[in-house]
């Protein structure tokens, strides 16, 4: 059942016999007031979001089918096989919701700043642009809604919408970086028949920019009622971004938000002038940091198991010295066994040759009398590698500026091991080798960007 509904809705004057008519207009009606009462009293809040993300990298077919395509978009392409080359990783970490959109900071460290989630975590993110934004552009007045009838969803039979969006009034910003963009859109939407409440969005990019490689970009998004401060209102509990490039290529990322409380750190709000782009950020505690003769040679031991089932970028682990850190006069400048706290920024692993995992992690602070110092070290053995073959270099496969640019970078290491299960355990007691100070980025390396400048 196709109808179009035009906004504003005339409710009035509506005679018996289109009484299915009336009923769903009646809910749109109430959905769209309810969503826009969300979004106009809607509060600074923070979650915590879980995000999984899967890669499976195209076939090298799928370019030569594109010669026979004059259509453009993903028809064309040979789809990937989910089981060849599949790399799978997990970040965790706060996002800040507010109404020009999302900032990031590592779960727990309450310092957001004017970063999206790509600066936070380079290594294969993903950013779609603000869900507010979604809401607010795709149930603004003058949009065409048309009912579709009722879609299952959870054992239920919901009444489904159709919309779009064009480009002059869309807020979907889709892309990365400078590719970033906004772009019409269209796509679905689910409603609860008895309290006009939004439960499910999907939404599809009309016309993904050029550079940023893509034929298809969706996100779904899952709602519910949440209580922030003494008000209720509808918040995403998860979302499913996909896209697939010109290439063939597939990523999936699906996010999960737990925590959901309303934004009341001690960190100071700065608000700047009333402009979209202009989003209020925490101002960071300072961090004291221990100044040491560069050269110094020590290792360390990972005090904790890290599981590749849960393990996160994002999370941090502890660690501790095995060695003192002495200068060349044999003066203990920190002793063994002094804690190191080390967070993950890369937990990934690939299925092929019977499985790779890497995991690329930075020193944050090591503790002495209970105070933490943030220090400046350079992994000494770049990559320590359980491949008896490897050569003891690290060789980028996915071709990323990003992470050659964390391999350089100070206080940050990579291991890589060959040959695990799916249930791989990186084992307490694994060792790397540092040496303090370095000639790469040292104190921008210190704060909870995630990335070195």
């Amino acid at each position: 059942m196709l109808r179009t509904i035009g906004l504003p809705l005339l409710l009035c004057g509506l005679v018996p016999s289109l009484h299915a008519q009336f009923d769903a207009d009646e809910l749109l009606h109430r959905a769209i007031a309810r969503v826009r009462d969300t979004v106009d009293r809607l509060p600074n809040y923070i979650c915590t979001q879980t995000m999984e993300r899967s890669e499976t990298w195209g076939s090298p077919r799928a370019a030569a089918s594109r010669a026979g395509n004059a259509e453009g978009g993903c028809d064309w392409l040979l789809r990937p096989d989910p089981a060849r080359f599949p790399q799978t990783d997990r970040v965790r970490v706060d996002v800040l919701f507010t109404s020009a959109g999302e900032r990031y900071s590592w779960a727990g460290s309450n310092q957001f700043r004017d970063q999206d989630l790509l600066h936070l975590v380079p290594i294969r993110a993903i950013s779609t642009g603000g869900f507010s934004g979604f809401l607010r552009s795709i149930f603004a007045t003058g949009n065409v809604f048309a009912y579709r009838g009722d879609s299952l969803e959870g054992g239920r039979k919901l009444p489904a919408y159709s919309f779009r969006v064009p480009r002059e009034r869309s807020e979907y910003w889709f892309g990365t970086g400078s590719n970033r963009r906004i772009v019409a859109c269209e796509g679905t939407f689910l409603l609860d028949p008895e309290t006009a409440d939004l439960v499910s969005l999907a939404v599809r990019s009309s016309d993904p920019p050029e550079a940023t490689g893509a034929c298809r970009a969706t996100t779904a998004l899952s709602y519910s009622r949440a209580r922030l401060g003494d008000s209720d209102f509808l918040l995403p509990t998860r979302s499913v971004f996909e896209f697939m490039s010109t290439r063939g290529e597939e990523a999936r990322n699906i996010s999960v938000y737990s925590d959901c409380h309303e934004f009341r750190g001690d960190s100071t709000l700065q608000f700047g002038p009333p402009d979209p782009g202009q989003v209020p950020v925490s101002k960071p505690a300072p961090r004291p940091v221990l100044t040491l003769p560069e050269g110094l040679l020590f290792r360390i031991a990972f005090a904790e198991d890290i599981s590749y089932r849960t393990a996160a970028a994002g999370d941090t682990f502890a660690a501790k010295l095995t060695t003192h850190i002495q200068d060349r006069f044999k003066e203990i400048l920190v002793p063994v066994g002094t804690p190191v706290v080390a967070r993950i920024l890369d937990a990934d692993s690939v299925r092929v040759r019977g499985g790779i995992a890497h995991l690329i992690f930075r020193l944050e602070t090591l503790t002495m009398g209970g105070v933490a110092y943030g220090f400046v070290a350079t992994s000494a053995q770049r990559v320590e590698s359980d491949d008896p073959f490897d050569d003891g270099t690290y060789k980028c496969c996915r071709n990323d500026k990003d992470v050659a640019a964390l391999v350089l970078a100070t206080n940050t290491a990579i291991l890589k091991f060959y040959g695990i299960p799916r249930d791989f355990v990186l084992k307490a007691g694994k060792q790397s080798t540092w040496r303090t100070g370095g000639t790469g980025p040292t104190l921008a390396c210190l704060n909870d960007t995630g990335r070195c400048k």
